[in-house]
């Protein structure tokens, strides 16, 4: 009678996948269910790539066509104050107020709370990625979409119920999905994913994230025919080797300048309230939107 009970309470997508997973428990091998887990997560991270991708550029072209070029500058100035303001609103009294920086929530979450990441990450990112950046926000989309993957693969895991080191290595699998489906780069998903979230990854890790990056970018290539980038690179040829060995230190270097800038203006405006740097920091996102850009 309790367990009948309990089975009742139970959401009814529980109940609906029982037959499906006592089937896979009978039938199905538990490296191949991590394999199918890791195509689904790489599928639905795919589509929410391709929907963020395209509900920007939709939403930019309408904002270009909606300018006449007398006005050009000033609504080009305009547009992201406008975001910013948006977002701040529906962050405010449709998000519950705080949604975290980049990537950090996951990996907290992954760190501290056995891969738990809220059902709300599933959208809220995406929403205020497309509020920000289609208006000209000075932010990009990789965090956004590598949150809203690794949201993706963490709540498939608790549906499916993959159990703990399968949450944890699927909320990787989303993240890395998400970000070669924007990027239309696997190998640059996987090893984001490596470096950012896993960070101690076991060698059986490495087929899952390469199936789900995989086929994240197959999901966005064939739904999306837009280039992320402007590809202007020649063929590879033996004498760039030095300029390489040269290029890797100096972009460290400018990581690291990047890195302890953040930090230390993160900690500035800590003191500040919240309307003293959105005034300040709005004419600097303003007179980005200026300036074309190159994606």
């Amino acid at each position: 009678m309790a367990a009948k009970t309990r089975l009742m309470h139970k959401p009814r997508i529980y109940r609906l996948l029982n037959p499906f997973l006592l089937w896979r428990l009978r039938h199905v091998s538990e490296r191949v269910y991590v394999v199918w887990l890791a195509g689904l997560v790489g599928v639905l991270a795919g589509l929410a790539a391709v929907l963020l991708k395209t509900a920007v550029h939709w939403q930019q072209a309408r904002l270009a066509a909606a300018v006449t070029e007398p006005n050009r500058v000033f609504a080009l100035s305009l547009y992201p104050i406008i975001g910013i303001t948006l977002t701040v609103l529906v962050t405010k009294y449709l998000l519950g107020g705080n949604l975290g920086r980049g990537i950090g929530p996951i990996i907290y979450s992954t760190a501290r709370e056995n891969s738990i990441v809220p059902r709300s990450k599933l959208y809220s990112q995406l929403v205020t990625a497309f509020l920000t950046v289609s208006f000209g926000g000075s932010a990009g989309t990789e965090a956004p979409i590598s949150v809203t993957g690794a949201a993706i693969g963490s709540n498939a895991a608790r549906v499916l119920r993959a159990g703990r080191r399968r949450r944890r290595l699927l909320t990787g699998c989303g993240a890395a999905a998400g970000v070669a489906a924007i990027f239309n780069a696997p190998i640059a998903g996987v090893l984001f994913a490596v470096e950012a979230i896993l960070l101690e990854l076991p060698a059986q890790y490495f087929i899952p994230l390469l199936i789900s990056s995989a086929t994240a970018t197959v999901v966005s290539k064939a739904l999306y025919a837009g280039q992320p980038f402007a590809l202007i690179t020649n063929s590879w040829v033996l004498n760039t080797v030095p300029f390489y060995a040269i290029l890797g230190p100096i972009t460290a270097l400018f990581s690291v300048y990047m890195i302890r800038t953040y930090h230390w203006f993160d900690n500035f405006v800590e003191r500040w309230p919240c309307s003293v740097i959105s005034s300040l920091t709005s004419p600097v996102s303003a007179s980005r939107a200026t300036v074309p850009s190159g994606t």
